[in-house]
């Protein structure tokens, strides 16, 4: 009686009886925690063996959280039993929100390395080590599934009843060609919801989505999909579909849907860029800045000490002006759960002034001659690595810039994650500085929601850049590029030794 009154009262993910609150019993709880604890022992031993830009590294995470996540799939099948679609959407927001915090960036679907795959932003060795790795932890699933339900068979009649008896049939509530279009759009409108999902919430909001689609077939279809090798891993080989079906199903149909919708999502994208220029050039609304006044001659900067060097060389007297400020910290960060580098993008003085100035209008007219907020302040806008200026002395380079990862990006990264690439002199001619150049790979575990952006105080509105490897390939070869030097550098620089153990 009380498993029914469970599943008659189910919401969400607490289920009320009539008279007492009724949650997934231990036996289930135990039997996920084991599973994802198994799994990020086995992660750590690999964190520790190998380098995290490894092909070999690579593989065994995918495989690891392929494995995982598809063993959870099995004991998914008495959680449905017991509570039905609603019980089954919470368990599956849960798995997934905790994939995101444990899985290293794996993508344990082959949709989106297929799509990346194909725009050229995943070379083929990692494409198929990743389709491989997910091959063999969608087969490993059922054997793993069936061992742990053997050693708690005396603890749970249905991990005995599913020990002896797995139910594996296609059974569809709607007839079946529904089941094939639900596959074709639900994949096409995942990728579309997914791509416009905030940026600063898409940790959160992720997980309920795809569970809610999944929960939405469940309870309508019957069979829910959407992700070739889970369903191949619980249900390939089943009565009532036959191989040639199934891969049409559950393999052609998502994959097309998913690369419609990425095709949408670049159409887009482009045509918006178009209008965003357009609109620009038309002299729409954009930011301007306003009561702009130059002080050509500053004596009580804290970044900057402008002076003038006299000295003998050869016989000749000489000098140099120049101006000291300190030295500085930058960072190459790699987003492992989005495959992505991320940069930012903020308004930079210097930039936009010179930019206005060389504009044929503005040509021989002095400084207090230009009508400076007449112009919008994306002249003056960079694309750049985090970065910032080592100026608490009793602070290691390393420490400011997690200082800065923190201020403008929004996430908190531990010195295990951040590497020493190269130390040089950035300002030659003007100030002699020396920056400090790190690579850092981070995911959304490490996300702090109410960090970022820069310190407002301080009159930095900055915004997170995340670029394809294909977009951050594209600076290399274009003419102009609003970006430091330190940028297209360190883009070559994980070109030649990052890009080729992905």
């Amino acid at each position: 009686m009380g498993q029914k009154i469970c599943h008659a009262s189910v919401y969400g993910g607490i289920f009320h009886g009539e008279k007492r609150l009724c949650l997934l019993p231990p036996r289930n709880v135990a039997y996920y925690l084991f599973v994802f604890f198994f799994a990020e022992v086995t992660r750590k031993l690999v964190d520790l063996s190998l380098k995290k830009s490894s092909i070999a590294y690579i593989f065994l995470i995918e495989l690891i959280a392929t494995a995982q996540m598809c063993t959870c799939v099995y004991e998914n099948a008495i959680i449905i039993k017991h509570y039905g679609s609603s019980g089954f959407f919470f368990v599956v927001t849960a798995l997934q929100f905790a994939g995101t915090f444990f899985n290293r960036g794996a993508f344990v679907s082959p949709l989106a390395p297929i799509e990346q795959f194909l725009h050229g932003k995943m070379h083929t060795e990692k494409f198929l080590t990743i389709l491989l790795a997910q091959t063999l932890g969608g087969y490993s699933a059922f054997r793993l599934a069936n061992s742990l339900w053997y050693y708690s068979l005396s603890y749970s009649t249905d991990h005995h009843q599913f020990y002896n008896n797995l139910p594996c049939a296609f059974t569809y509530k709607v007839p079946f060609y529904y089941a094939l279009l639900f596959e074709l759009f639900g994949s096409f409108l995942l990728r579309l919801i997914v791509h416009r999902l905030p940026q600063s919430s898409r940790h959160l909001l992720l997980s309920p989505t795809v569970a809610a689609f999944l929960s939405f077939a469940l309870a309508n279809i019957g069979v829910p999909g959407l992700n070739p090798v889970v369903t191949s891993s619980r249900l390939q080989g089943c009565p009532g579909l036959d191989l040639q079906w199934f891969m049409i199903t559950y393999w052609c149909c998502p994959v097309i849907g998913w690369l419609l919708a990425a095709k949408k999502t670049m159409a887009q994208n482009a045509e918006l860029c178009n209008k965003n220029q357009s609109a620009n050039a038309e002299g729409d609304e954009v930011e301007r800045i306003s009561n702009v006044k130059l002080e050509e001659q500053v004596t009580n900067s804290n970044f900057i000490k402008p002076m003038r060097i006299h000295f003998r060389r050869r016989g000749r007297d000489l000098f140099w002006d120049l101006a000291l400020e300190h030295d500085n910290v930058a960072a190459l960060i790699y987003h492992t759960g989005r495959k992505q580098l991320l940069f930012v993008k903020q308004f930079r003085p210097p930039v936009f002034i010179n930019e206005v100035r060389s504009l044929p209008e503005n040509a021989g007219k002095a400084l207090s001659e230009v009508r400076w907020e007449a112009y919008p302040i994306e002249s003056g806008c960079t694309v750049e690595l985090c970065a910032g200026l080592i100026d608490e002395p009793d602070k290691t380079p390393l420490a400011h810039i997690q200082k800065e990862m923190l201020e403008e990006c929004g996430y908190r990264v531990n010195e295990s994650n951040i590497r020493p690439i190269k130390r040089y002199v950035t300002g030659i001619s003007l100030s002699g500085a020396i920056q400090h150049l790190f690579y850092v790979e981070l995911d959304e575990s490490m996300r702090e929601p109410s960090a970022g952006g820069g310190i407002e105080a301080e009159g930095e509105f900055i915004q997170n850049v995340f670029l394809d490897i294909g977009e951050a390939k594209a600076l290399l070869g274009q003419e102009n590029v609003v970006s430091p030097p330190s940028l297209l550098f360190a883009i070559s620089w994980w070109i030649f030794n990052v890009e080729g153990r992905q």
